[in-house]
C-alpha cells in the first residue's frame, strides 16, 4: 500500500499466483543473457553491465555505444 498498490489486488496476486508462469519466464530470459543481480544493464542490446559501477565507467560505455552507433 506505501509504494501505491492496492492491497486487496496484490494479496490475490500472490496467493493465486496468477504471474508464475509469466515471471518464470522472464527470469529465464535474463539469467541466459549473463543476468544473476541487480542492478543489472543492457547498454545497446549488448553491453551488460552489473554491480554498482562509478560514473566514470557509466561515461566511458556511454561514448563506447555512442561511437559505434555513429561508424
Amino acid at each position: 500500500v506505501s509504494v501505491g498498490l492496492d492491497r486487496d489486488a496484490a494479496t490475490k496476486v500472490l496467493e493465486d499466483g496468477a504471474l508464475v508462469d509469466t515471471v518464470r519466464e522472464k527470469q529465464q530470459f535474463w539469467t541466459s543473457r549473463g543476468v544473476s543481480g541487480v542492478p543489472s544493464m543492457v547498454f545497446d542490446s549488448k553491453y551488460l553491465v552489473t554491480g554498482a559501477q562509478g560514473a566514470e565507467n557509466y561515461a566511458q560505455l556511454l561514448q563506447r555505444v555512442a561511437q559505434e552507433q555513429a561508424a
